[in-house]
């Protein structure tokens, strides 16, 4: 922690917990995302194919 006193002390980690949150919410939104275009392009794709 850069902050001294203790209050700035809680209000750091407060913000570092919040942009961890953050940043662990957009992962999960960008992994649901690539999956659902990965599966519907699997989907078109075995939908083209004559067996």
């Amino acid at each position: 922690l850069k902050a001294r006193k203790y209050w700035y002390q809680v209000k750091e980690i407060k913000i570092k917990v919040i942009l961890h949150n953050l940043t662990k919410a957009v992962q999960t939104v960008v992994i649901v995302v690539v999956w659902k275009e990965f599966n519907r392009a699997d989907i078109g794709v075995l939908g083209k194919v004559d067996f």
